[in-house]
């Protein structure tokens, strides 16, 4: 957790299972500098990082959801990313950002746990093969985004194209919010156009032959796209069946707005 002015909670796992532990170190890395952003870390499962800013950097993973599910704000699809990015109680978030790019953050992280405890998504785990099974969270949110690309119509008024675009348009005005590190990884969200990369089987296969090239461990990655390909209409219907619930709770916990794309 992050500690007011001093202080940043490591997140850390003792294995790849689900369960966390945390440590409290200076506000840096280990080789007690502000670096590590060309490197890919996993939420949950990547203990070798030693700070939150260094999430998910490379690669989106379900950004195209938590954007989606976010309120249409400026404020609010900020947090949606910087929930990935950032972790520490209320009271400290709000020493560092506006009220409204905090209830963002509360938000994606609600969202995280609503779907890491949802029988959809640990009977999912199951059809992974053996190797990929403890990759699990990454797969699924990556295939989850790729659905949400895929049936988008059914979800949203507007065109994934114009959602997309409004997103980018978001994350230019906005980078006093993201600081220069983030800007910088939201740079190349847009330009290799990182939320609509899903909506292909090719562009699924590339993320995670990229992802798995960061870290030795992740090589189980690659060909993640195979175990879709081979339960494809189970994976479709989890998705349809899963989906409208998180955005039910999303719409609960979302204070004063309507979903970002409704």
């Amino acid at each position: 957790m992050l500690i007011p002015k001093t202080r940043l909670t490591l997140l850390c796992t003792n294995r790849f299972e689900d369960t966390l532990t945390t440590q409290e170190h200076p506000i840096r890395n280990l080789k007690g500098e502000f670096t590590s952003f060309d490197q890919v870390a996993i939420p949950r499962y990547d203990h070798g990082h030693s700070f939150s800013y260094t999430l998910r950097t490379q690669q989106a993973l379900n950004f195209l959801a938590h954007f989606h599910l976010a309120q249409p704000t400026d404020g609010s699809r900020i947090g949606a990313l910087l929930g990935d990015f950032v972790r520490g109680i209320p009271e400290s978030l709000q020493t560092r950002f506006p009220p409204e790019v905090v209830d963002g953050i509360i938000l994606h992280h609600a969202i995280d746990r609503f779907t890491d405890s949802h029988e959809i998504f640990l009977k999912s785990k199951r059809f992974l093969s053996q190797p990929r099974q403890r990759f699990a969270g990454i797969i699924i949110d990556i295939y989850f985004d790729h659905f949400l690309a895929q049936f988008w119509s059914n979800f949203s008024e507007v065109s994934l194209k114009t959602f997309t675009a409004e997103i980018y348009g978001t994350l230019e005005r906005r980078t006093a919010w993201l600081g220069p590190e983030i800007s910088n990884i939201t740079k190349r969200m847009k330009i290799e156009n990182w939320l609509e990369t899903y909506g292909t089987i090719a562009g699924l296969a590339l993320t995670f032959r990229k992802v798995s090239q960061r870290r030795t461990f992740l090589t189980p990655l690659i060909g993640a796209e195979e175990d879709l390909k081979n339960h494809y209409q189970y994976f479709t219907t989890a998705f349809r069946s899963f989906y409208p619930e998180l955005m039910s709770f999303a719409s609960e916990k979302n204070p004063g707005g309507p979903l970002s794309s409704s």
